[in-house]
């Protein structure tokens, strides 16, 4: 799909002009136009596109729980070594294939955690394991300032996920991950090593027993 930009759109309104092209926000469109260009430029290489959904905590190397930083958790999830490892697996798979490849990285469709379960599993972790000895003394001006700042981040993140929460057109199937990971279990792959497969996740053991206190050690 070539791309074409309105020359007489504001250059400054990222937003607007991302929505005058069909998506939803900045970052699904600029994802979007490095994906076509990439498939424009590519010549007669051999290219994958991966794409992850929320990319968590690490189930199992370097260690357990692995995690630099936490912005959202969401019922469509992968752990981030596990990601890894269907990159690396990919590569091999392509390395003398002419074709672009896409392969969609997730649970959500074989292995799905809902926002129910995620409710409580973090309720189960915190009553267990309460924070009693963070004690906080605010003043009303204290709070009240950061009630406000918490209420604007609160309605960007509303904006932000609004399209994904109401959008019911389509369902993230992993396919072509599936295909793959069948494929190099044909050709003995090393799963102690290269497993990505999300159904060996268990969701309830992974986030009470690794992903919540890697996130309260490592991050609060």
């Amino acid at each position: 799909m070539p791309i074409h930009l309105a020359n007489d759109h504001k250059t400054g309104d990222g937003v607007a002009l991302a929505k005058l092209y069909g998506w939803p926000n900045t970052y699904v469109f600029t994802k979007a136009m490095g994906e076509m260009l990439v498939g424009q430029l590519r010549g007669n290489l051999p290219v994958v596109i991966m794409r992850p959904t929320i990319v968590c905590s690490t189930l199992m190397e370097p260690f357990p729980g692995w995690v630099e930083g936490c912005r959202t958790i969401d019922s469509v999830a992968i752990p981030a070594d596990m990601f890894v490892n269907s990159i690396i697996v990919a590569m091999k798979a392509h390395i003398n294939d002419p074709n672009l490849t896409i392969y969609q990285v997730g649970s959500s469709h074989r292995n799905p955690v809902t926002f129910n379960e995620l409710r409580e599993f973090h309720y189960a972790y915190f009553t267990k394991n309460p924070w009693t000895d963070h004690e906080v003394t605010l003043n009303f001006q204290q709070m009240l300032f950061n009630l406000q700042k918490k209420l604007k981040i609160a309605t960007k993140l509303v904006d932000l996920y609004k399209p994904y929460l109401f959008f019911k057109a389509c369902n993230f199937t992993d396919t072509n991950s599936e295909k793959l990971l069948t494929n190099a279990r044909e050709k003995d792959l090393d799963e102690e090593v290269f497993n990505f497969d999300p159904l060996c996740v268990n969701w309830e053991d992974y986030f009470i027993n690794i992903h919540l206190p890697a996130i309260v050690k490592y991050l609060f």
